[in-house]
C-alpha cells in the first residue's frame, strides 16, 4: 500500500479512533498518543491490508484494545460522559442545562460501571453511531451476540436510571 491509499483509507479515522480511545482512557493525551501508536502500527503493516477485510474495524479493535491495555497497566479510572452534557448546554433555561448535566453524569457513572464489553458495545452504537456488523468485526464477536451485549447495556442502564428517578435523585 501507498501513502496516497493510507492518507485516504486510514487518516480519515483517526477522529473516531480518538474517541473510542478517550472513552476507555478518559485522557485526551494518552488518547492521542494511542491513536499515533495506532497509526504507526497500521502503516507498518500496510503490506497485509489486502488480508484485513474490515479497515476500519481492525483500526478500531486496535484502539481499543490498546487503551485497555495502557488502562489496565495504570490502573487509571475511566472517563465518563460528563461532557457529552455541554452539547445541550446552549438551548433551555439554566435550570435545564443543569438537569441535563446531571442525567449526563449520571448516564456516565452508570456507563463506567457495565461489564467491559457491554460499556464498549454501547459506545461503538450510540456514541460513534457504528452498524450492527462493524460492532462485531471490531469487537471480534458475532452480531448475534452485539445484538445480546446491547440489549443487556440498554437493560442495565434504564433499570439504573429508573431506580434513581424513583429515589427522587435526578
Amino acid at each position: 500500500m501507498s501513502l496516497p491509499e493510507f492518507q485516504a483509507k486510514i487518516l480519515p479515522l483517526k477522529d473516531k479512533l480518538f474517541r473510542v480511545a478517550l472513552g476507555v482512557i478518559g485522557d485526551r493525551r494518552e488518547a492521542e498518543d494511542i491513536v499515533q501508536e495506532v497509526m504507526m502500527r497500521i502503516w507498518e503493516r500496510r503490506e497485509s491490508w489486502d488480508e484485513i477485510e474490515n479497515l476500519q474495524g481492525y483500526c478500531i479493535r486496535m484502539a481499543r484494545n490498546m487503551s485497555i491495555d495502557r488502562n489496565r497497566s495504570k490502573q487509571g479510572k475511566e472517563a465518563g460522559l460528563d461532557r457529552a452534557g455541554e452539547i445541550f448546554s446552549r438551548d433551555g433555561t439554566p435550570f435545564q442545562n443543569l438537569e441535563r448535566r446531571e442525567a449526563m453524569a449520571h448516564i456516565g457513572r452508570f456507563m463506567e460501571s457495565l461489564p467491559e464489553k457491554q460499556k464498549t458495545a454501547i459506545r461503538l452504537r450510540e456514541i460513534e453511531g457504528m452498524s450492527y456488523l462493524d460492532i462485531a468485526a471490531s469487537m471480534e464477536i458475532p452480531m448475534d451476540q452485539v445484538k445480546i451485549t446491547l440489549y443487556r447495556a440498554r437493560t442495565a442502564l434504564k433499570n439504573a436510571l429508573l431506580k434513581l428517578e424513583g429515589y427522587g435523585l435526578h
